[in-house]
């Protein structure tokens, strides 16, 4: 008897390591069922002003919550069926995004929204942001935009949906660490080449519980000159489960207003999502 103990432990300690939580892989697909949510807390912070002109400008840091739902599938243009996500934050409205599972691949088909609900955001009254030559009202809508690379026309009604000519590869399944892959090519003098690369595997400690991940790096090539840019770093955490973390730095930022268009100085704004509950059916 005192010979089976052992080895009933043995056992025992196999099959908890096969079924742990902490176990990554392998994630083969994005939740996508109808109903299921997200709710995220975030952190906006805009530091390390650097004037350009004798001005007064103070750090700041906003402090809010987003819910991501899947509201159902939509037909689009093309007369196939899409995911409809839809994003609603505290500060920055809601923006819609349309996925659709290809091969081994999710693509962004479309896109709306990025429109701001408050005129009066903290940080953003009579300042803009200037970053890889575009112009955002808003901290939330330079994090929207850049991070699902939907590069806004001149002029545009928030509820029209923009289709991608070329819809950018979000995901690539399996996700497994040291597989990369180019989320947007480049087609025209206004568009950038954009790769993602699942560079580690980690377990985060979460309001949920202990939530294995893979980690996703960014990479930017705004100017086209071949070498990915360093103003840029972006980190997405996605297991099974969906998106757990989300840290995204911008450097060299520039605030304009609309006395000085051209900008009154730099700054580095750095933004943060971290799960604190969802449900996937």
């Amino acid at each position: 008897m005192r010979l089976l103990i052992p080895v009933y432990y043995c056992l025992l300690v196999l099959v908890l390591a096969c079924c742990s939580p902490t176990d990554v892989g392998p994630v083969n697909n994005y939740p996508a069922a109808t109903r299921s949510f997200w709710y995220y807390s975030c952190t906006d912070s805009v530091f390390n002003f650097r004037p350009t002109k004798p001005v007064q400008f103070n750090d700041w840091i906003t402090y809010s919550n987003a819910r991501v739902e899947i509201l159902g599938r939509d037909t689009m243009a093309d007369g196939k069926e899409a995911m409809k996500f839809k994003e609603t934050t505290d500060l920055y409205g809601t923006r819609v995004n349309y996925y659709r599972r290809s091969g081994d691949t999710l693509l962004l088909i479309a896109h709306a929204g990025y429109n701001s609900n408050s005129a009066l955001l903290k940080g953003s009254s009579g300042h803009a942001y200037v970053f890889g030559g575009h112009r955002f009202r808003t901290v939330g809508e330079l994090c929207a935009v850049m991070t699902t690379e939907a590069m806004l026309p001149a002029s545009f009604n928030a509820d029209t949906i923009i289709y991608e000519a070329t819809p950018p590869r979000v995901l690539l399944f399996p996700l497994s660490v040291g597989k990369e892959w180019t989320m947007r090519q480049r087609m025209d003098t206004n568009g950038v080449t954009v790769n993602k690369k699942v560079i580690g595997s980690e377990v985060l400690t979460m309001p949920p519980g202990l939530m294995p991940v893979f980690k996703i790096q960014w990479f930017w090539d705004v100017n086209n000159d071949g070498v990915w840019d360093s103003d840029f770093i972006c980190y997405d955490y996605v297991g099974d489960r969906g998106m757990v973390k989300r840290d995204i730095m911008f450097k060299n930022v520039v605030i304009t207003t609309s006395e000085c268009p051209d900008g009154i100085g730099l700054v580095d704004v750095l933004s943060e999502k971290r799960l604190n509950s969802f449900m996937i059916y």
